[in-house]
């Protein structure tokens, strides 16, 4: 795992995650940011339509965040609310 992504845990708290991917019933909790508030937007208008979210929840978009870039506002990842305690 990328040093960004590390810093982005250990400099976050409980109130650094949100749900997303709830309209298609695949709710997963990640970390705060760009990308997630831009997948909610998009589920408030096209709820259950995973098409519309799929290019910004791709696996592929997560790996090169924490492989390569190491840039916690360039992808969907998941993480939990224990971040807080760290």
């Amino acid at each position: 795992i990328h040093d960004g992504i590390k810093d982005a845990l250990v400099n976050g708290n409980e109130r650094s995650t949100t749900l997303v991917m709830k309209s298609v019933g695949n709710t997963e909790r990640v970390y705060k940011n760009g990308v997630a508030k831009e997948v909610q937007d998009i589920e408030r208008v096209n709820p259950g339509k995973i098409d519309a979210i799929r290019h910004l929840v791709s696996g592929e978009n997560y790996r090169k965040s924490f492989q390569e870039s190491g840039d916690p506002e360039s992808s969907v990842w998941s993480c939990g609310v224990v971040m807080g305690l760290i």
